[in-house]
């Protein structure tokens, strides 16, 4: 699965320089999330589509060791045939106790992993407000501060100005913090889901390859 590494709005501005001919911050973010999201749906699906696929393998089997004894009922070779339905046996039955950990717990896994990214867009939400109310503040303290006239003879509307400013900056503080705790989160998540993953189908490949070969 891909990361989605948090990189403050401040760093990515001066990473960028030029920010009109590339994707806002926000849409990059945005677009993160879906992709991951997206690649955890394909896991999902593959998941269950290769359980699947093992499924129809072993009632394959099932079927022709049961052509196999039909054919070969009543002659000498009837027990070779016997022994073929109870090798398939025994793998569809692998199978199935194998199968049961990752249908119970790492699908469940799954849905609880995509279930925490609507919480990362609504903090991505949170924090594009908070940088249009930052900037705007920010523009209008510009303009005010290079406006001698009003300097001089409007104190009063430029100290009002530079509050806002400061109550926008110590908001787009706070959504910062929360929207890097929301990545940090989905990202501890990430990395256990995926190992939780490997180490789920790493096993049931073995138990089923040794039962095959041994």
């Amino acid at each position: 699965m891909d990361s989605v590494r948090y990189l403050s709005y401040h760093h990515w501005k001066e990473s960028k320089g030029d920010t009109s001919k590339c994707p806002t911050y926000h849409q990059k973010l945005l677009e993160n999330v879906e992709t991951l999201e997206s690649n955890v749906g394909a896991i999902d699906k593959q998941i269950t589509g290769y359980l699947d696929a093992t499924k129809s393998f072993c009632g394959a089997g099932s079927q022709l060791a049961e052509s196999f004894s039909t054919v070969l009922k009543e002659t000498p070779l009837l027990e070779i045939s016997q022994q073929l339905k109870q090798v398939v046996e025994e793998i569809d039955h692998v199978a199935h106790q194998s199968s049961v950990p990752i249908t119970s717990h790492i699908l469940g896994t799954l849905c609880e992993f995509k279930a925490t990214l609507p919480g990362l867009r609504r903090a991505i939400e949170a924090h594009k407000r908070s940088v249009q109310n930052y900037e705007s503040c920010q523009e209008n303290l510009e303009l005010l501060e290079k406006d001698d006239g009003l300097v001089n003879n409007d104190g009063k509307r430029l100290k009002t100005t530079r509050q806002r400013f400061r109550a926008a900056t110590e908001e787009l503080t706070t959504e910062e913090e929360k929207l890097y705790r929301s990545f940090s989160e989905v990202e501890e998540n990430r990395v256990k889901v995926c190992f939780c993953l490997n180490m789920r189908v790493r096993t049931f490949c073995f138990d089923l390859t040794f039962k095959v070969f041994i």
